[in-house]
């Protein structure tokens, strides 16, 4: 799983090419919740494991990653560019769900849901969440992971 996050980070600022990323911190958040940011996409996790993933994007680095997606400066709260976002959202946490898959932890995404303004409080039904910030010379990013194995999961027949 820690390889799966970890490729998930990596994604965060890979998935368009030019944003280089800097030093990360990652740690395990006390609280089972937590305030959004700017503009928050949150991805939910079904499965073997269960939860949810929420990325956290300030106004200014919205801007930044959508000009870089559109290729155009635009709102970061426009509906194409929220679209976009949530749209990042999805494609980092399905590349994490697959790299879980491949580790035994078969999970589904659901369609991203983007909350804005700031200040929004969220709490999670997951008791730890992973906590991960990280620099780019987009800016600061932020990832809230919180899943769980689901004990009520079974196997998919094949």
């Amino acid at each position: 799983m820690r390889r799966s996050c970890g490729r998930a980070r990596y994604d965060c600022v890979h998935v368009e090419p030019q944003a280089g990323t800097g030093r990360s911190s990652g740690f395990l958040a006390d609280d089972r919740g937590g305030d959004t940011d700017d503009i928050t996409a949150i991805i939910g996790v079904s499965g073997k494991l269960e939860g949810n993933v929420l990325y956290g994007f300030s106004d200014e680095v919205s801007t930044e990653v959508v000009k870089r997606m559109i290729g155009e400066d635009m709102d970061a709260h426009d509906p194409m560019a929220l679209s976009a976002l949530g749209e990042i959202a999805n494609v980092i946490t399905g590349n994490a769900a697959t790299e879980l898959a491949a580790n035994g932890f078969t999970c589904d995404i659901s369609p991203p849901v983007i909350i804005e303004p700031r200040g929004s409080t969220l709490t999670s039904t997951v008791p730890k969440q992973i906590l991960v910030t990280f620099k780019s010379e987009l800016g600061l990013l932020t990832a809230r992971i919180g899943l769980s194995e689901n004990a009520r999961y079974k196997e998919r027949a094949a």
